[in-house]
């Protein structure tokens, strides 16, 4: 429901807010933190971007700048210019992506992490138009995490026992706009096809190593605005959906999407994903995030992994010190 919805992105708040603190209290003595550069195939290139520290931690990024180490706590965005060691306002300090009429592959590693913990992948359509939010990071999401909002497309939320794909669509900039809940596919969740041992034709074997590939395809086939052009038509195009947010809401729905998992070299299962209402996102641009988290409770994430956690369980998860994303690429 939306009002769970809202409850998980509050817990997930304070949890961030909760972790700054710590690195916080600690950042007097420690050394300024470092952008850490990370690469993503394009078209066939190799193109290098920088993910933006948040604490006095710098990013882990490994593999000579193939794989990105996330840890618990932890969140990322990728940006274009390595000066900007926090965020920034600006649209044009970001790497946006353009995913329509794109497949998007990345390997992931969940590491042991088990039930109650999240280990996240997903577009938003930051920087935010009305604030920097509570952790004056522009951050903006369909939940209101920080206090601002903005459409989401969540590419993997993800533990050994479930996956989920979910679009978030915002017609405006405020709580009454967005689709909390989204609407998405899920892998394993109770399902067969994903999950730790997993041994068979059709199923992934959450303990490895598997690359996670999202296709979106179709389009309005009306010319697309250069990147420069989105960006300084974001503001206008914000106002306008806040003052009329049911005409920005009847965008042209064209859009299809599937979201497939490959192990061992081949395509294990694939599911089509709804994506309407996200056209106008999509078309903008989004910023790639990462972030890895749990709530105060294994309960917390019953959305997520239950089944087959069990539900109702309460103490603090046991989740790995880390996960890894690496081999990025989009063509």
């Amino acid at each position: 429901s939306s009002a769970h919805a809202v409850a998980i992105a509050q817990q997930l708040s304070a949890f961030l807010v909760s972790e700054a603190a710590k690195s916080n209290h600690s950042r007097v003595a420690a050394a300024a933190p470092e952008a850490a550069a990370l690469q993503v195939r394009e078209n066939g290139d190799t193109a290098q971007y920088f993910l933006s520290p948040r604490d006095v931690h710098s990013p882990e990024v490994v593999d000579g700048g193939a794989s990105l180490h996330l840890k618990m706590g932890e969140r990322f965005y990728l940006l274009r210019n390595a000066a900007k060691t926090h965020s920034s306002s600006d649209p044009a300090d970001f790497k946006m992506f353009d995913l329509v009429n794109k497949t998007l592959n990345v390997t992931v590693d969940l590491n042991g992490a088990g039930c109650g913990c999240n280990a996240a992948l997903y577009f938003v359509s930051m920087p935010s138009t009305t604030g920097a939010g509570k952790a004056n990071d522009w951050y903006c999401d369909a939940n209101g995490v920080g206090g601002m909002w903005c459409s989401e497309l969540d590419f993997i939320e993800a533990n050994e026992q479930s996956l989920h794909t979910t679009a978030h669509p915002c017609s405006g900039h405020d709580r009454g706009s967005c689709d909390h809940g989204g609407y998405g596919v899920k892998f394993g969740n109770g399902a067969d096809d994903y999950g730790p041992g997993k041994q068979g034709w059709s199923q992934v074997d959450t303990t490895k190593p598997f690359v996670a590939s999202l296709t979106i395809a179709g389009g309005s086939g009306r010319p697309r605005a250069a990147a420069a052009e989105r960006f300084a038509a974001r503001g206008a195009a914000a106002r306008r959906a806040e003052e009329a947010p049911v005409e920005a809401a009847a965008e042209d729905d064209s859009l299809s999407a599937s979201v497939t998992l490959y192990q061992n070299g081949r395509a294990v299962v694939s599911k089509q994903l709804g994506i309407h209402g996200m056209d106008a996102a999509l078309n903008a641009g989004m910023v790639l995030t990462f972030s890895y988290w749990h709530g105060r409770d294994v309960k917390d994430m019953d959305w997520l992994n239950s089944p087959p956690c069990p539900s109702g369980v309460s103490g603090a998860p046991s989740c790995p010190d880390h996960v890894t994303f690496s081999d990025i690429s989009i063509g």
